[in-house]
């Protein structure tokens, strides 16, 4: 597990092109996204108060980090199945369960300095107000538990799609839908018709509605409160991911025998 580990980390931190691939977009969604957006809607309701529009989404763009897993998962280990590393491993001394667990590490490890470096400048630079230690602490055990249930969505998909057309089609239908059917970019309470549905049984939506209080310096008690349904909704996709991923890992692992 240590040599995959190792691996991901040479790969994404030493080498120019995944520098900038993985850490100048979500820059880019900052300032060219968030930061325009903030000029032209400047006021959102939030929480019986109105806040800036850019403090509104960088919660939101947070929560993109860990939702980003889901495509990076899925093309890494595709790509893997497809160019036959997946069969190199099983003739080596490392098992498959040993494959998942370097790969989720390394991803979980990615997004989150992601994450970090995105709120050390929010806080630093564009005057958004330091959540206490309790809403720090909460956002970080939502955004690993997001990133988990996004990285075995990814990997089973991974596993299963035997196409890179059909990989792309995969997330051409998954992306978009997933990103704007939540609550990243603008409130949602009153979104119209079945909408409110697919909104409300969108993982990204109870990440969102659990780590924007809590980044956004809300009291603790009061932001309890509101979201525990968020959060028991999201600790069951943790639940049913993981054991999804596991079951397949173990499939793939007999194949070994």
């Amino acid at each position: 597990m240590r040599a995959i580990i190792w691996r991901e980390i040479r790969l994404h931190y030493s080498k120019a092109y995944w520098l900038v691939s993985n850490f100048m977009p979500p820059f880019f969604y900052l300032l060219f996204f968030g930061y325009l957006f903030s000029a032209v809607f400047q006021k959102v309701a939030f929480e019986n108060r109105n806040i800036s529009y850019l403090h509104f989404f960088i919660p939101g763009l947070i929560v993109m980090q860990s939702f980003l897993t889901l495509p990076y998962a899925l093309s890494l280990v595709n790509l893997d199945r497809r160019v036959k590393i997946i069969d190199m491993i099983h003739m080596t001394a490392t098992s498959f369960h040993e494959y998942f667990s370097g790969r989720m590490i390394s991803i979980q490890v990615l997004a989150l300095v992601k994450a970090m470096i995105l709120w050390v400048v929010a806080v630093s630079m564009m005057h958004m107000i330091s959540a206490g230690v309790a809403g720090i602490v909460i956002a970080l055990v939502v955004f690993v538990i997001s990133t988990f249930i996004w990285f075995c969505v990814g990997f089973i998909l991974g596993l299963v799609i035997k196409t890179e057309d059909a990989r792309d089609i995969v997330m051409q239908f998954l992306a978009l839908p997933l990103t704007f059917l939540s609550n990243i970019y603008y409130p949602v309470m009153t979104a119209p018709g079945l909408l409110k549905y697919a909104i409300a049984a969108n993982p990204l939506t109870h990440a969102t509605n659990l780590i924007r209080p809590a980044l956004l310096n809300c009291p603790t008690a009061e932001y309890i409160g509101k979201n525990y349904i968020s959060f028991l909704v999201l600790l069951a996709y943790f639940i049913v991911s993981g054991i999804l991923a596991l079951v397949m890992v173990r499939q793939w692992s007999a194949k070994k025998g």
